[in-house]
């Protein structure tokens, strides 16, 4: 039996196999009796299915168990790289005296990474997973919540799900460990603000850890460039006090859509509506495909327009930047693709014009202007970056580590060139200082960072860069009519 109630079945999904089968027993007796309109509830019989619709059913389970096989093979709960980096995380924020909550979306997760930690932490751990009861509610308060009027240190660790991340005090913790993102942002956001409370202040910094799929992994399900993208459009229209994935989160106009160009929106999105509009251009004008294809780095054209004005596209690396001049203001300023885009678009019949004679100068006032193009940020002698290259330096000056100063030269010329380097990474280098003193276990650090990242990561970062790594400069004139 299947009952098609999509919150029905939304709140079943941190029960267990008994609690779901009750559950649906007494909503079939609801619906049987007329209490829940069968207008919009209809109870399925398996049997009556349709043949098709069964052998589906049946090959994605027989998948689900060829994945379930393969998952075996890898031996992930006896030797799980993921959850070994928590532990020792978390050891190290324990010795700063901080309470920790970890959140994941899966009930299963949640179950397992309770049994690893309280092995790991005997004691310390609480676990608010599926239903919580009256007394695991107390402890919760009486550990975690600095407004509550009976206060404990029994546990410093706790464990949830979604369930906790709204309305309760957690700000005894002074740092949440998102597991894993959520597709909606929103709810790292709840998360978030758990922790980062109105009210009594026990830190002057909260902590934010996120664990994101590893290079191989991102490419294929992209989660993170869809959940910073997503949080990125909520900093920029509503704002937000947290950096909640990076802390080089910085909500400008140009920013957003370059990360709105990382993955197309389920939704109808500006994106979505600037991608139909070029398909249906080359449905109708095929020959532009292969023009675009042959358009140089740097392209200066004007065209009949509604006043006298000037866009200029600069991309730089991943970035791009759109600065903008109506010639009736005295300065540029930096827009969104999106406020511009009407003022660019034209008609392929559209006659081309001869830049004006104040092109130049309005050009040079935008190329020349500080707020426009990635401008180099000024050294700082305490950042990760800084310090991470101080640290390889030192470690390629070391003669027992000369079988490893290839991959060494390749992260030194990640942090020169590239920075693609997550903020772990840069961490655990800056780490391995407490190692100078212990040459094997230095190596063996060194060792698992390679594996984790590949030996190659280099060759792949500069294969996605190859064509990012060209100046691209388009300027577009409006000539008034």
């Amino acid at each position: 039996m299947f009952i098609l109630d999509r919150k029905l079945m939304e709140g079943l999904v941190e029960e267990d196999d008994k609690e779901i089968e009750k559950k649906l027993e007494e909503y079939k007796k609801r619906l049987e009796s007329g209490e829940i309109n069968k207008k919009y509830h209809k109870i399925y019989d398996v049997n009556k299915l349709k043949k098709e619709f069964l052998e589906h059913i049946e090959e994605d389970i027989k998948l689900f168990e060829d994945l379930k096989q393969k998952m075996e093979k890898l031996n992930l709960l006896k030797e799980d790289p993921k959850v070994n980096r928590l532990v020792v995380g978390i050891k190290e924020l324990l010795k700063e005296n901080m309470k920790v909550v970890i959140f994941t979306e899966y009930i299963d997760t949640a179950k397992y990474l309770k049994e690893v930690l309280e092995r790991e932490f005997q004691g310390k751990v609480l676990s608010a997973i599926g239903n919580i009861g009256k007394e695991t509610y107390e402890k919760i308060l009486k550990n975690f919540d600095a407004q509550y009027k009976e206060q404990e240190d029994q546990y410093c660790i706790l464990v949830t799900t979604d369930k906790l991340s709204e309305g309760i005090n957690l700000n005894r913790a002074g740092v949440v460990i998102n597991y894993d993102i959520p597709w909606n942002p929103v709810r790292v956001i709840q998360r978030v603000g758990r922790i980062n409370r109105i009210g009594k202040k026990l830190y002057d910094e909260i902590r934010i850890i996120n664990f994101f799929p590893t290079e191989r992994g991102a490419d294929i399900v992209k989660s993170r460039e869809i959940a910073e993208t997503k949080m990125f459009m909520i900093h920029h229209v509503l704002g937000e006090d947290a950096k909640i994935f990076s802390p080089d989160e910085e909500p400008k106009p140009s920013e957003l859509y370059r990360r709105l160009n990382t993955y197309q929106e389920e939704e109808e999105s500006f994106f979505s509506k600037v991608k139909k509009e070029y398909e249906d251009l080359l449905e109708k004008h095929p020959w532009i495909k292969n023009e675009l294809e042959n358009v140089p780095n740097r392209v200066k054209v004007a065209k009949k327009g509604d006043k006298n004005e000037l866009m200029v596209f600069i991309r730089k690396g991943k970035n791009l930047f759109v600065g903008y001049k109506d010639y009736s203001e005295k300065k540029p300023v930096e827009v969104s693709f999106e406020e511009i885009y009407e003022k660019i678009k034209a008609n392929p019949k559209d006659k081309r014009e001869e830049l004006s004679e104040e092109f130049w100068e309005h050009y040079q006032q935008i190329i020349e202007s500080s707020n426009f193009g990635p401008a180099k940020k000024p050294k700082n002698e305490n950042s990760l970056e800084v310090k991470a290259q101080n640290m390889i330096s030192t470690l390629l000056k070391r003669e027992e580590l000369k079988e490893d100063a290839k991959f060494l030269n390749a992260l030194m010329e990640d942090l020169v060139e590239y920075q693609t380097l997550s903020e772990y990474v840069l961490q655990e280098i800056v780490s391995w200082e407490r190692l100078l003193k212990k040459p094997e276990e230095l190596k063996k650090r060194i060792k698992e960072l390679k594996e984790e990242l590949g030996e190659n990561f280099l060759e792949k970062v500069k294969a996605r860069l190859k064509e990012e790594e060209r100046d691209v400069i388009i300027a577009i004139e409006n000539i008034g009519l």
